[in-house]
């Protein structure tokens, strides 16, 4: 190629120029594959950082709620203890309570009427005419006259019931014979009125047989007596002989 005087120091200063641009941005090139490494790395370290906080905050969460739990757990064996202690107090004093009922009982039937043998501490007058009100923690049982009342009442009772089914028996037994009464007068009716039957069936039988008696003797009468003499042809043949 050829060059003329001068061209050589222009072609150097640009081929210069050339190489400085080309290194310029091979730097700017260089430079911004940094930055953006950068800009990476820094996001990466804010990713890391926020997952942290998050690991953080959930295992603050799990602290606050196992330590509620905790307080739960506290407090509901606390209230159990306390119910425990209420209820075994609560017996205690019943079983106190008990105690006094039953020594005040047996105080009270050791010095009351109820050990005497007098029938009379198992009653109680209500005035008015009326019986005795029975008193049944100290009744000791029924009077020899109050038990023989009770039996005369019980046989009168027993009599009254045994009148009763006499009378009851009484009249079944009227009542049978009246029914049976009837049923042989309806028997002795149905018997007579058969009888009855039969003798009109037999008169209506020999009345029968007397007309047809006495209509075959008829008959033999007009055969054989009135009419003997029997018409011959001739006798016929006079009739509508003539003109008129």
């Amino acid at each position: 190629m050829q060059r003329f005087q001068g061209e050589d120091a222009n072609w150097k200063q640009m081929r210069r120029e050339q190489i400085r641009m080309s290194e310029r941005a091979l730097k700017g090139q260089m430079d911004e594959n940094i930055r953006r490494q950068e800009r990476e790395k820094h996001k990466d370290m804010l990713e890391k950082q926020e997952l942290l906080h998050q690991n953080q905050v959930q295992l603050h969460q799990a602290a606050l709620e196992e330590e509620r739990r905790k307080a739960a757990r506290i407090a509901l064996h606390s209230f159990n203890q306390a119910q425990a202690a209420e209820r075994a107090e609560s017996l205690k004093e019943q079983h106190r309570q008990e105690e006094t009922e039953n020594l005040a009982e047996m105080w009270h039937t050791m010095t009351s009427d109820m050990l005497t043998e007098c029938a009379d501490a198992g009653e109680r007058d209500v005035g008015g005419g009326k019986p005795p009100q029975i008193l049944p923690d100290r009744w000791k049982g029924i009077r020899p006259e109050q038990l023989r009342s009770f039996q005369r009442d019980r046989e009168q009772q027993c009599q009254q019931k045994q009148k009763q089914c006499d009378a009851a028996k009484i009249q079944d037994a009227a009542w049978n014979l009246e029914q049976l009464t009837l049923t042989r007068k309806a028997e002795e009716e149905e018997r007579r009125k058969a009888e009855k039957m039969r003798e009109l069936r037999i008169q209506m039988d020999q009345y029968n047989m007397k007309l047809a008696r006495e209509q075959r003797a008829h008959q033999e009468y007009l055969n054989k007596k009135l009419y003997t003499n029997k018409p011959t042809k001739d006798y016929f043949y006079q009739f509508n002989t003539s003109s008129r």
